[in-house]
């Protein structure tokens, strides 16, 4: 019976060079961590038909008792027959397997398993993946976005998408001293944090988008007055309705979002939600 391949997963991440190995890949990105960790796990399935495991391999390889591109060779066989258990029970595609491949090679010659590129090619058929060419938004594309779009910070968001270059992740992440207006065009600074490759850099936005982003900014502004004002109303009084408890509340909650984190992107849903009493944490009873 074969055995479930998360069982697999977490059996092989205790392994130490696993360990190490993945680790190290961590360092660059979480995704290439988990695709990398799956890939050792079906490898490890592959040999348990035979006296090895992913670490006691490595030293059959050094010492030649096994021959690295015969292998791989079979390697790609065994996943061809595999299923994707995340994927339905479906067959693993050749991109799936190539990845898989890319991270067994990215295994061995972490630990000094070297390849002849000459070899590989003449000796392992690799997976023939369709390459299709990318087709980019062009610039009506992006226009009939934002006319179908009626969320105005979403339009906000895909302005500066569209002009910047940034990814998602690194949009979404945007605080305000991030933005430098007294620039022609706008900077933006990206942390390296948050960046795909951990080093910081910067971009620049268009100057429709700096508009709408100032506008934006200046909104949140807004909010954080009225929570204050709130805020000196409820010390004053000591008292408040059920009504404006909850609204002092959602935009309270806002203000220490804002203050604390200088996160750009404050969605008009969540001060929505608060008002609708959906996050019933917040004390229903007059104080």
């Amino acid at each position: 019976m074969t055995r479930p391949l998360t069982l697999l997963i977490k059996e092989t991440l205790e392994l130490p060079k696993v360990k190490q190995f993945l680790n190290s890949k961590a360092r660059n990105s979480e995704a290439t961590k988990k695709g990398y960790s799956i890939a050792l796990a079906h490898f490890q399935t592959f040999l348990s038909s035979s006296e090895y495991n992913v670490e006691t391999v490595l030293n059959a390889l050094v010492e030649k008792k096994i021959d690295v591109y015969e292998l791989l060779e079979q390697f790609i066989e065994h996943l061809k027959i595999r299923q994707d258990e995340y994927m339905n029970n479906t067959k693993l595609s050749n991109r799936t397997i190539l990845f898989y491949i890319t991270g067994l090679k990215s295994y061995l010659e972490y630990y000094d398993i070297e390849f002849s590129a000459k070899k590989l090619k003449s000796k392992v058929t690799m997976p023939k993946v369709l390459r299709r060419m990318k087709k980019s938004l062009n610039a009506e594309d992006i226009r009939n976005i934002l006319l179908a779009c009626n969320n105005v910070r979403l339009k906000l968001f895909i302005l500066v998408l569209a002009s910047s270059g940034l990814r998602s992740i690194e949009a979404l992440s945007l605080r305000n001293c991030d933005i430098d207006f007294s620039q022609s065009p706008t900077t933006v600074h990206i942390m390296a944090e948050n960046t795909k490759t951990k080093q910081e850099r910067e971009s620049y936005i268009s100057d429709e988008a700096s508009t709408e982003l100032k506008q934006n900014l200046n909104q949140n502004i807004k909010m954080i007055i009225i929570s204050n004002i709130l805020l000196i109303l409820y010390l004053l009084n000591g008292k408040l309705t059920r009504q404006t408890h909850i609204i002092f509340m959602a935009y309270y909650i806002i203000f220490l979002l804002h203050y604390f984190k200088e996160l750009i992107w404050i969605s008009e849903k969540t001060v929505k939600a608060y008002k609708e009493e959906k996050y019933r944490f917040i004390s229903l009873d007059p104080l």
